[in-house]
């Protein structure tokens, strides 16, 4: 069993989008991480924005 805290209205929308797939919030999370060891990676695109992506970016030059 996995246990976290999450805003209530983040859930509730969740919730909401779950309902009308007619599907259970824990469903979803554990079709999720099913997919996660399917794919060996997050099962979804993740992007930095460009200005973070460039802080990150020169941060570390600044260290070589």
């Amino acid at each position: 069993m996995i246990q976290f805290r999450i805003d209530l209205d983040l859930k509730i929308d969740a919730e909401d989008i779950c309902n009308q797939f007619v599907i259970d919030l824990s469903t979803v999370l554990r079709m999720c991480l099913k997919q996660m060891v399917i794919q060996k990676g997050i099962p979804f695109s993740v992007h930095l924005s460009n200005q973070i992506y460039y802080s990150f970016e020169n941060d570390i030059n600044e260290m070589i």
